[in-house]
């Protein structure tokens, strides 16, 4: 009968703990989710403004990218977005 009470607690505390463990993953992805769209928008601000100092934007403020812009940012996922901040700064800087 102990046991059996023991058990019972045993298996409330587990559950407690799994449900703040979840919680606290659940927290932590959307922190990751909002930092992902805060980084990629920083990103896209930092190219418009690299595009802005060597003219690449119009008058309405939209980038206008060449075949080669395009083909240096891909599909426009982060590691492809740093090559081409990378590229683009590394060639002001020569």
């Amino acid at each position: 009968m102990v046991l059996l009470y023991a058990a019972r607690i045993a298996m409330s505390s587990m559950s407690k703990t799994t449900a703040l463990s979840k919680e606290e993953v659940e927290r932590k992805v959307r922190e990751a989710t909002c930092a992902s769209k805060q980084a990629q928008e920083t990103l896209e601000h930092l190219i418009w403004v690299s595009n802005e100092e060597n003219g690449k934007n119009d008058n309405n403020g939209v980038a206008i990218a060449n075949a080669k812009d395009e083909e240096e940012m891909g599909d426009g996922n982060f590691e492809s977005l740093i090559r081409h901040l990378e590229n683009t700064l590394g060639k002001e800087e020569v």
